[in-house]
């Protein structure tokens, strides 16, 4: 993961869905699109 600053619970989350080779992860929290090894997607943004 880039250099990145995310919570404890965030970075557990992420790490599990890079493992699974998740194709979307989808959240409501903005900072987390900064992530560039997952496509992000916003609740907020689709609505």
């Amino acid at each position: 993961m880039n250099n990145v600053n995310v919570t404890l619970p965030d970075a557990l989350q992420l790490a599990v869905a890079m493992q699974t080779d998740c194709q979307v992860f989808l959240t409501n929290d903005l900072k987390l699109k900064r992530v560039s090894e997952l496509q992000v997607l916003v609740l907020d943004e689709m609505v």
